[in-house]
């Protein structure tokens, strides 16, 4: 049970949130965040019980949307290049 827990650390649970710091050009990630969950300072390689992994984000293209895009084209194109249907 140890050795599946060892990867459960706080900056790859759902509920951590990464502190910055903003600068004059930029903003830095600092190795501290806070925990939504138990509303605690925590460190990013911490660990807790109330781990939960962060979902999982798909993109899909489906037909639809592609003939979206097509058909866009198609009336850029007709822009474009002054094609007369």
């Amino acid at each position: 049970m140890e050795e599946k827990n060892k990867f459960r650390t706080c900056k790859k649970c759902r509920f951590y949130s990464s502190v910055y710091v903003e600068y004059a050009i930029t903003f830095q990630k600092q190795k501290i965040g806070i925990c939504v969950q138990t509303k605690d300072i925590v460190q990013a390689d911490d660990r807790c019980e109330q781990f939960l992994s962060r979902p999982q984000q798909t993109k899909a293209a489906t037909l639809e949307h592609l003939d979206f895009v097509i058909r866009d084209i198609e009336v850029l194109e007709n822009i474009f290049y002054d094609y007369k249907d």
